[in-house]
C-alpha cells in the first residue's frame, strides 16, 4: 500500500509540472545545453579532479 501511494504522489507531480509549464523548443534546449549544462559539467569534472588529486 505505501509504495502505491508514493507512485501515485510521485506520479501527480509529474503530471502536474508537465501540464504546468511549457516545453522548451529545440533552440532554447540548446541555448540552455551551451550556456548552463556544459559548464556545470566541466566544472564538475575539474572539482573531482582537483578533490582525487588531493585525496590520495
Amino acid at each position: 500500500m505505501w509504495t502505491l501511494l508514493k507512485t501515485a504522489v510521485l506520479a501527480f507531480i509529474v503530471i502536474w509540472l508537465r501540464v504546468t509549464y511549457p516545453r522548451l523548443r529545440e533552440d532554447q534546449l540548446q541555448k540552455l545545453s551551451w550556456t548552463l549544462l556544459v559548464p556545470l559539467s566541466l566544472a564538475q569534472i575539474a572539482l573531482t579532479g582537483i578533490v582525487k588529486v588531493v585525496i590520495q
